[in-house]
């Protein structure tokens, strides 16, 4: 394992976690990002959570990470999200007026002006959504950080194509689709029609308070049918679904034949009875087509277990992955 930070206390901080925790398998560089290639080595798996947004030109990053990824790797990234962040830019510029800075006694002032803020105020919403912001560094970087933007969906899609890279999946489908969260039948079917790129545009929009996007990307000589789930034709019967989330009880019970499963700090959400019964066959190593099989269910064994597993892992319940 190989740490990267350009800031000299991260790395004390990881030195300190890596001291107390044995990880003698981790080397710590300090350096930037778009420097990665200096290191002279590749990678199967790279994270970039919450630093590619704050870089002067985030593609010049996304391409470097590139350079040192294998061709089979994945790279997971989260960048902020345009929409759920709109209030924090109104803040930013607020605070640029008073003209603070990254010191303790401006940290109190912001501290001061968010106490003071009117309960109506945009920001309220993103208060109560977020946990950083119980912390100095969260203040800090969420309202006087010198750089930083946010994308919207379509523009995270736009910039991995601009780096030379491939778009693989979200992180949290249940953000992206329109399960569990359109329930009108001839609007969920007008949503689901459309492609997509289109799909996740629009339940941005629906949502309206993604302040991050985390998603996977890959080099495009990688082929696809190595990472995208695709249930247009019978062969994700081969998939093996993992489970993502518990079977839970809930204070009112449940019907006889279902499951109710919850992923914290997602909402519980009650399975009609095929979903349940293939639920209950999930152990990780059985493909769809055994979970079918196993289940007692009868009839159209693809047409059923595509209802399930789809929604399952569009509600992010499960992960797919390929038979090896």
């Amino acid at each position: 394992m190989v740490g990267i930070d350009l800031s000299a206390s991260s790395l004390a901080h990881e030195q300190h976690l890596k001291d107390k925790h044995g990880l003698g398998n981790l080397t710590l560089h300090q350096g930037r990002i778009e420097d990665v290639t200096l290191h002279g080595l590749m990678f199967d798996f790279i994270e970039s959570s919450g630093v590619l947004h704050h870089l002067p030109d985030p593609v010049a990053g996304l391409r470097a990470l590139g350079q040192v990824l294998r061709p089979d790797g994945t790279i997971a990234i989260m960048v902020y999200g345009l929409h759920g962040r709109a209030a924090v830019y109104m803040l930013q510029e607020m605070f640029k007026l008073l003209g603070l800075e990254q010191n303790e006694a401006d940290v109190t002032t912001v501290k001061q002006m968010l106490a003071a803020l009117p309960k109506h105020h945009a920001i309220q919403g993103y208060i109560s959504r977020t946990r950083d912001l119980k912390y100095d560094a969260g203040l800090v970087d969420t309202f006087l950080h010198p750089q930083d933007r946010a994308y919207t969906v379509t523009q995270c899609l736009d910039f991995v194509r601009q780096a030379g890279m491939n778009f693989m999946h979200w992180w949290d489908n249940i953000l992206y689709y329109p399960e569990g969260q359109i329930t009108n039948q001839e609007n969920y079917r007008k949503i689901n029609a459309m492609p997509d790129e289109a799909i996740w545009q629009f339940m941005e929009l629906f949502n309206g308070t993604l302040g991050q996007h985390a998603f996977c990307v890959c080099h495009p000589s990688r082929p696809a049918h190595s990472y995208r789930i695709d249930f247009s034709s019978d062969a994700f019967m081969d998939y093996i679904p993992v489970r993502r989330c518990q079977d839970v009880t809930p204070a009112d019970g449940l019907p006889e034949g279902r499951v109710a499963v919850r992923r914290e700090p997602k909402p519980t959400y009650t399975l009609n009875p095929a979903a349940s019964a293939l639920f209950r066959q999930i152990d990780g190593a059985k493909t769809i087509r055994e979970c079918f099989a196993g289940s007692g269910l009868k009839g159209p064994d693809a047409e059923i277990c595509r209802a399930a597993f789809r929604q399952l892992w569009r509600l992010s319940y499960i992960f797919l992955r390929f038979r090896s």
